[in-house]
């Protein structure tokens, strides 16, 4: 019996046994591509804690406004920029560039996590 069952569980597709990682996952490849990656993830994975969600017919372009209510928008546009140029053209962003954004996003998501932990403090 124990036979029969390795040979069902070997005709399941390996995407389907293994578990999945959560969260976006940045791809292999050059420094200007996978950090650009990086930080419009990280952008995403904050709005999501704020409760914007994108949904996955939304392309970066269209998903851009509703980032704007959760981040600046000197920060939205080039990063949503920078991950649009990385992955429809496979163009590297400048190194000092994507520092001035990461900056930018660790300073905003910073002052959100202070307004969370305000909030749950009053309460």
């Amino acid at each position: 019996m124990a036979d029969v069952a390795t040979l069902l569980l070997n005709l399941v597709p390996d995407m389907l046994k293994r578990p999945r990682q959560k969260g976006y996952q940045v791809p292999d490849g050059p420094p200007g591509i996978v950090e650009a990656f990086r930080l419009y993830y990280d952008m995403l994975e904050t709005a999501e804690e704020r409760g914007i969600k994108r949904h996955k017919h939304d392309t970066p372009s269209e998903f851009q406004r509703r980032l704007g209510h959760a981040f600046p928008s000197n920060v939205v546009g080039p990063s949503t920029d920078l991950f649009n140029m990385a992955i429809y053209a496979n163009l590297p962003a400048e190194t000092s560039l994507i520092q001035r954004l990461r900056d930018s996003l660790k300073t905003v998501t910073a002052a959100i996590s202070r307004e969370r932990e305000e909030e749950e403090w009053r309460t």
